[in-house]
């Protein structure tokens, strides 16, 4: 199609048909053929600035897509911004700000990201653009999730998903209800997010955006094995596997599969193999430099988990004072947290400082405490309870045990569907934790 397209003579129209290949290109996951096209179209000479800043803006989409380039994707935002500004095209410049700011919440510039949000949001009120209104209340979810305000992101998110919906772009409102299933996911709201999961998929399959498809057979393996379903994410690992190697699809997919291996083996309580290690290792520190948090940070989870078990504390020590990983962590005060609860768990064994596993565990909890609810929280009230039941802190541990059994039945009841439910409580460590507590109060009585 292109060679026939280049022997068109009027300029403009091959430069605008061009575009609308690349564009298309783009969409169905056609990398290398979206590259040769804008590549040409890089080396023209005769665009104007409005044709140089669709030529930016799809490069810097490229670059995100297909190699996850997020300094590389941000320069030709940048550049397309530019030649939008020259033009005074204010549609085109309230759209590649929104894609500005993605950039700079991925890379955790959240005041950044803002600026250009809340820039964009004025002009679409001004022109009355209902899509980029519905794109930026998407946008500003995952920068609320990204800071842990997730009941906000939700809100957020359904904002979008109205819009979306009344105004009848199915993609978008497939993506609001994979980021809206991925937040409830996280606060433990499981039945809502396999709904949503359900519901974008069907939309993903209809409008054939394969990429997307990927990313929620991805969540959806995710989802049930941090439920402990393990039938059904067995079944959505396959799924994910089989679809991402048929369609060719992008990189980000290939460390997601990994990943997602380690995460069903790690809560399914399978012992991981000396051999494993650096395998781990080598993932949360290539998850560090993707935008996917929570997945770097239950990968750091299994990584020390996994060091304490063979009682390796040097190298758990050096990650969890890793200065990416500690920046990563200051932005989401859960995230912080979850740092200190595993400074906590390894001072158990190994003294690298003054401070007391104590200090750091209690830290976690203040900061757990006034936070949304996630199995995180759980994770950090368990400890507890061991630490002051061993301690013969029967007062306080009384407080931990109530609070801990607590959430456990709390967020069960909240599963609709009986057999999910009863696959989340009898997940291995969950279901272990739930009988020390009730045996730990027993003796209390």
């Amino acid at each position: 199609m292109v060679e026939e397209v280049n022997k068109i003579q009027d300029k403009n129209e091959k430069t605008e048909i061009l575009l609308e290949i690349a564009k298309a290109d783009l969409n169905t996951n056609k990398f290398k053929e979206a590259q040769t096209v804008l590549n040409q179209l890089s080396s023209t000479k005769y665009l104007t600035n409005e044709q140089n800043g669709k030529t930016h803006n799809l490069t810097g989409l490229l670059e995100l897509y297909k190699n996850n380039d997020t300094e590389k994707a941000f320069s030709s935002f940048l550049s397309a911004l530019k030649e939008f500004t020259k033009a005074d095209l204010k549609q085109n410049i309230a759209r590649v700000q929104v894609n500005l700011g993605n950039i700079c919440s991925m890379r955790g510039h959240y005041t950044q990201a803002e600026k250009y949000w809340q820039s964009s949001l004025l002009i679409n009120h001004a022109i009355g653009d209902l899509e980029q209104e519905a794109l930026l209340q998407m946008n500003y979810g995952i920068f609320l999730f990204d800071t842990a305000k997730y009941e906000q992101a939700v809100d957020s998110y359904k904002n979008a998903k109205k819009i979306f919906k009344a105004i009848g772009k199915k993609n978008g409102l497939g993506l609001s209800l994979l980021n809206s299933a991925e937040t409830h996911l996280i606060i433990c709201e499981y039945s809502t997010a396999i709904d949503e999961l359900s519901q974008a998929l069907d939309i993903f399959r209809l409008t054939e955006n394969k990429e997307e498809e990927a990313s929620t057979y991805y969540l959806f393996a995710k989802t049930f094995a941090i439920i402990g379903s393990w039938k059904n994410a067995m079944f959505y690992t396959e799924q994910y596997q089989k679809f991402v190697l048929d369609e060719h699809l992008s990189e980000k997919h290939l460390l997601q599969l990994k990943f997602i291996d380690a995460l069903t083996r790690y809560y399914s309580g399978e012992e991981i193999v000396e051999s494993d290690e650096d395998e781990i290792l080598s993932l949360c520190y290539a998850l560090l430099e993707t935008d996917n948090k929570h997945d770097t940070v239950l990968a750091s989870l299994i990584y020390i988990d996994f060091c304490l078990f063979k009682k390796e504390y040097e190298p758990a020590h050096t990650f969890l004072q890793n200065e990416k990983f500690i920046e990563f962590c200051s932005v989401n005060e859960i995230y912080r947290a979850v740092r200190l609860y595993l400074l906590g768990k390894l001072s158990q064994q190994y003294k690298f400082d003054e401070n007391s596993y104590t200090n750091y565990l209690n830290e976690a909890y203040e900061i757990i405490k006034g936070q949304s609810i996630t199995e995180f929280t759980r994770l950090i009230l368990n400890l507890l309870c061991k630490i002051y039941f061993e301690r013969n802190l029967f007062i306080k541990g009384k407080e931990f045990f109530n609070l801990t059994e607590s959430l456990i039945v709390f967020l069960s009841n909240n599963i609709t569907d009986n057999s999910i439910r009863e696959a989340y409580l009898t997940q291995k460590e969950r279901s272990e934790n739930l009988q020390f507590i009730r045996n730990s109060l027993s003796t209390l009585l």
